[in-house]
């Protein structure tokens, strides 16, 4: 029921559409299940609910993208009688995925990671994200590309935040991968 929900609040954009939503929860759920398993306190259905809705509604406003899937979220969710506190908790945690957003909360932080998940995968992966992340920029902006080089260092503002959710994140692997993607992606274009 929550992924058809969310689901129709999403266009065919290239990079910031449902399926993009469904990874986010897949990676999210997957950190969740480590959370459990290092007994890390973790509200499974706020983090679920908060990957879904991320993303809604991308195509709709140039700002505050975050802050307009909330309230797509927000209305959904009272349709379905769920609580003030938790719609609440959901809207905080969507909020971590807005550049310099808040990341006190397992749940915030868990879907950070899923978010920017993307970018730490293989090169080849990190390189077909960048392309349709151009793609989006032109469609949705109708400009030239999104210079690679204020692209590359919005990518390194949004993993400046450390992410330690489990002892397995002590190497912070996760930041390590996705900034040595960056760096050979410099390496080629130079």
């Amino acid at each position: 029921m929550k992924i058809y929900i969310a689901k129709k609040h999403y266009s065919n954009l290239p990079y910031h559409n449902f399926h993009h939503a469904e990874k986010v929860k897949n990676y999210a759920l997957k950190l969740v299940k480590r959370c459990k398993k290092y007994k890390v306190p973790v509200n499974r259905e706020v983090v679920e609910i908060a990957a879904l809705f991320h993303d809604a509604g991308y195509d709709k406003v140039k700002t505050n993208k975050e802050k307009f899937a909330c309230q797509i979220m927000t209305r959904e969710l009272k349709k379905l009688s769920y609580t003030p506190k938790f719609i609440a908790e959901v809207k905080r945690t969507i909020m971590a995925t807005k550049l310099g957003g808040p990341l006190k909360t397992t749940e915030q932080k868990i879907l950070r990671a899923a978010d920017l998940s993307g970018f730490m995968g293989s090169y080849q992966e990190f390189l077909k994200n960048n392309k349709k992340i151009q793609q989006e920029y032109k469609l949705l902006y109708k400009k030239d590309n999104f210079p690679n080089k204020a692209w590359a260092k919005l990518v390194e503002l949004y993993l400046k935040p450390k992410i330690q959710l489990t002892p397995e994140h002590k190497e912070d692997a996760f930041h390590a991968k996705a900034r040595k993607n960056i760096e050979k992606f410099f390496r080629e274009i130079k």
